[in-house]
């Protein structure tokens, strides 16, 4: 046998410290990077700190602040190295699939049945109101006439929009500038679905005219674009610190499941569904959504059904604009079962499916709600009470999807420090 090497001789000291250096240097750049990604994704989600410049924004109180202070924490928020989305970026995307995109808008004079009509021709859930003059006065949004004119007895036809529209005072608008997911996490700590999209200082007179709107931006606009940008940094920054990439993107990283979340939504007091009969009328299904402050129902077929109680369809307040208020029907006599989403065209969801997945069946349908049922549930071609776990929304998804990425974040800077 061959004689065993020489020990292999010790670099020069000048190397050693090289190379200590340089293993200090790999150690130090992740840290960095968490550290980045940690303060951008940690829980600052005030209505303050996420404030774009230049908007006319609201505080927890509903009252206007400086644009100084607006645009000061634009300048200085960390997650701008983040995540890159800029509304602009979305626009544009938007513009590419449909050329019409750009907001749609109404006179203030104008009747809520003639708004009604609007947005049911244009599919959207929201309008811009302006004034005779063509300026901003606010936003009209299928809630708005959920809330504020059948619950009250008003007439559609005989109520003018400027009576029920959130006025501008109390709206929130951005810039081109402005990051989706500042936009997004503004939308969903605030419960609102729509922000008008004006230009740069188009609020420094006091008013906006027509020439400055230049879109309005959903909460579906934002969800893609942010977390799939969320999740390709995600990756990077788990490649750095591991050494090989997770690949798949937000996909691989939010592996959270609908049941998980609505685990926590029930600890919260908040994972009940509600429900409605199929021969109850319109009106009844209004006056649900309207106390309960939600945007949809699961209908149940009459007690009267010798088949037994089952899941029939869903109700939800698009329903009651477009097929009750635009068709000129008595929602008093109208039975829910006439305007339900059918089961047969039901989409739904089972408990081990991703929030991730959720989201993505969500803005790919242009719908806001998700039944959750259990496996097998569809088996004998029908629904029971007790095979429904309960009604996800996109705004649940949303905030579920944002967070566990924070976690996931804070997570790895844990590993890099030590913790682990």
């Amino acid at each position: 046998p061959l004689p065993p090497p020489p020990p292999t001789p010790p670099p020069p000291a000048a190397g050693r410290a090289h190379t200590r250096r340089s293993r200090r240097r790999a150690r130090a750049e992740p840290k960095m990077m968490l550290a980045l990604a940690a303060r951008a994704l940690g829980r600052r989600a005030t209505a303050t700190a996420l404030r774009p410049a230049g908007s006319r924004a609201l505080s927890a109180v509903g009252a206007p602040e400086a644009a100084a202070a607006d645009s000061e924490a634009a300048r200085t928020d960390p997650f701008s190295s983040l995540c890159s989305v800029t509304v602009a970026d979305t626009l544009a995307r938007k513009h590419n699939v449909d050329a019409s995109c750009k907001a749609a808008t109404v006179l203030e004079t104008a009747s809520v049945f003639d708004a009604v009509k609007k947005m049911n021709e244009r599919n959207t859930g929201s309008l811009v109101v302006m004034s005779e003059e063509g300026h901003l006065r606010g936003i009209m949004t299928e809630r708005d006439y959920l809330h504020k004119v059948k619950i009250h007895g008003r007439s559609s036809r005989d109520t003018p929009v400027r009576d029920i529209m959130t006025e501008q005072n109390r709206l929130v608008t951005v810039t081109p500038d402005t990051q989706v997911f500042a936009c997004m996490q503004m939308m969903t700590a605030n419960r609102f679905r729509h922000m008008p999209v004006v230009r740069p200082g188009a609020w420094e007179d006091g008013k906006v005219v027509r020439d400055e709107l230049l879109g309005m931006l959903s909460i579906g606009d934002c969800v893609f674009d942010v977390v799939n940008e969320l999740g390709e940094h995600v990756s990077a920054l788990e490649t750095a610190v591991m050494g090989a990439a997770s690949g798949g993107g937000a996909a691989a990283l939010c592996r959270s499941t609908v049941g998980s979340m609505l685990g926590h939504k029930i600890e919260s007091g908040k994972g009940k569904w509600l429900h409605i009969r199929e021969d109850d009328t319109v009106l009844d299904a209004v006056k649900k959504m309207t106390s309960n402050d939600v945007g949809s129902l699961v209908v149940f077929s009459s007690k009267a059904n010798s088949n037994g109680e089952r899941l029939k369809g869903i109700v939800t307040e698009r329903d009651y604009s477009r097929k009750i208020v635009v068709l000129d029907r008595a929602s008093s006599s109208t039975e829910v079962r006439d305007i339900m989403t059918a089961a047969n065209k039901l989409i739904t969801v089972d408990p081990s499916a991703t929030v991730y997945d959720c989201l993505k069946v969500m803005t790919d349908n242009r719908i806001r709600h998700l039944p959750v049922v259990r496996p097998g549930a569809w088996d004998d071609g029908r629904i029971r009470p007790e095979e429904l776990v309960g009604m996800i929304s996109i705004g649940d998804a949303v905030k579920h999807v944002v967070q566990e990425l924070e976690d996931h974040v804070i997570a790895m800077e844990a590993y890099v420090s030590g913790a682990y």
